[in-house]
């Protein structure tokens, strides 16, 4: 499966990020030979008797979802190992040079009431129950088909993610005074939202928004394989995602819109070019299904 090539690659792309820390950093020792074996993974499963049983289907299709959280979680690490200062103060220039002010700055301080702050944290939020359900209906109620592409789309978008977040490192507008008004940090979704980020976020994955990019390919899913209002009603969450990214401090406008771009450009140029099957691959695959 090509998606079984990319994870490898990806895995020496990481061994070779890790390679300079290996002689002050033991943990970076560690990590370069688990990226190095599990470079390997393809010819292990390129050796494997193919699946038979239903969880071994869907262990084989769904794994490289594990992965990338694996890699979004080693980002914190090596962010933490490394000085970010050049990369973030490169992020303030081209989110001015793009928009000519910081927008989530100048958003928060025009619009502070509690309601539009509470529905952008909710809406903020609504990436996390696309990034779960969308995978476990895929797993559980979709086709084997609308699986396997449904996981081709989401792993491309995050390591198209990862992969720059691996190379340059950034933290966002925490690298500057965020003053949130004293009414608005006592919201339930604003405390949920920040504790959800304290507990689970990895630390320089500010450009481009993984949120946003996420969200358009959990969008572009729906309209792939559910009817139209379920589309919609994703399309607007994501349009909603990528203003509340802004609003709520956790990303840079230019953020938002970089993970636009790149989700939109990966769904709609790259994926086509593994998912469209020769003619002799479709007919093969109907007499197959004709004899079963």
């Amino acid at each position: 499966m090509p998606l079984d090539w990319w994870l490898c690659a990806f895995n020496v792309v990481m061994a070779i990020l890790w390679a300079p820390l290996v002689a002050t950093h033991p943990a970076a020792r560690l990590l370069l030979g688990s990226h190095l074996l599990a470079a390997t993974l393809p010819m292990l499963l390129g050796w494997a008797p193919p699946p038979r049983a239903r969880f071994l289907h869907l262990l084989y299709d769904g794994y490289p979802l594990a992965w990338v959280a694996a890699f979004w979680m080693e980002l914190d690490l090596h962010t933490r190992l490394v000085n970010t200062l050049r990369d973030d103060q490169a992020l303030l220039s081209l989110d001015r040079a793009v928009f000519g002010v910081h927008l989530n700055q100048t958003w928060l301080a025009t619009m502070q009431a509690g309601a539009l702050s509470e529905l952008m944290y909710l809406l903020y939020l609504s990436y996390y129950l696309l990034l779960v359900g969308v995978p476990v209906f895929l797993l559980f109620r979709g086709t084997e088909a609308q699986l396997r592409e449904g996981v081709l789309r989401i792993v491309l978008a995050y390591l198209g993610c990862i992969l720059v977040h691996a190379w340059w490192p950034t933290i966002g507008p925490a690298v500057l005074p965020v003053q949130f008004p004293a009414p608005l940090g006592a919201r339930w979704f604003f405390r949920l939202s920040h504790w959800i980020a304290d507990s689970g976020d990895s630390l320089g994955t500010a450009f481009p928004s993984t949120h946003v990019a996420g969200a358009v390919t959990f969008a572009w899913i729906a309209w792939r394989f559910w009817s139209r209002h379920v589309a919609l009603a994703v399309t607007l969450l994501a349009v909603g995602i990528m203003g509340a990214a802004v609003y709520t401090q956790n990303h840079f406008a230019v953020d938002s819109l970089a993970g636009a771009l790149l989700g939109l450009a990966l769904q709609g140029l790259v994926v086509p070019l593994f998912t469209k099957r020769a003619p002799a691959e479709e007919a093969a695959t109907v007499i197959e299904e004709a004899g079963s």
